[in-house]
């Protein structure tokens, strides 16, 4: 069922051993990694799947938590073994013994590859709407409770005011 569950939702695990830096990745992590399964790098070789703007941030998150313990939940890119770049979302914390010493950094690994790209179109879908929106000639407002929380350049001309700033919570009853 965990293997079901982690192929549908492009979920995974990992964990990393402190005194030999190995790791072992689950299946699904080896998937999103474009690699076969039971492959299990070390340290070094599992950060290197990460794009060169996100190697230092990831190095620092791991070696962060390997020694002192500081848990990380980041959102990255990779380069699969195929070449493929693939945003995932990478959780580490640490595992301590019974006196308290970190012994292993685990945690959870997934594509986020669809959220990021419906993230990046609501972004451009804002960018068009802005831009539609502020340069109209037409007054535009948005109001909520009777009170502006949004005015375009062309309301603010109509309206005669000096910014925007003038106008948001006032009511548009008012003029």
């Amino acid at each position: 069922l965990l293997s079901v569950a982690g192929k549908v939702a492009k979920f995974g695990g990992w964990s990393v051993d402190i005194d030999t830096y190995n790791s072992y990745w689950s299946d699904e992590v080896c998937n999103i990694h474009e690699v076969p399964m039971g492959y299990s790098p070390d340290v070094n070789e599992g950060i290197n799947f990460y794009a060169p703007e996100y190697k230092d941030l990831i190095t620092k998150a791991f070696t962060d938590c390997a020694k002192s313990g500081i848990p990380y939940d980041l959102e990255l890119q990779i380069i699969t073994a195929k070449g493929n770049r693939v945003w995932v979302r990478t959780i580490g914390e640490a595992v301590k013994d019974a006196k308290g010493k970190i012994v292993q950094v685990q945690g959870a690994f997934k594509d986020i590859s669809a959220l990021k790209k419906s993230e990046l179109a609501l972004i451009e879908s804002e960018k068009k709407y802005r831009a539609l929106i502020e340069s109209s000639q037409d007054a535009i407002f948005i109001d909520q409770n009777k009170k502006f929380v949004y005015i375009n350049p062309a309301c603010i001309n109509i309206l005669g005011a000096k910014s925007e700033e003038a106008l948001l919570g006032k009511s548009p009853l008012d003029f």
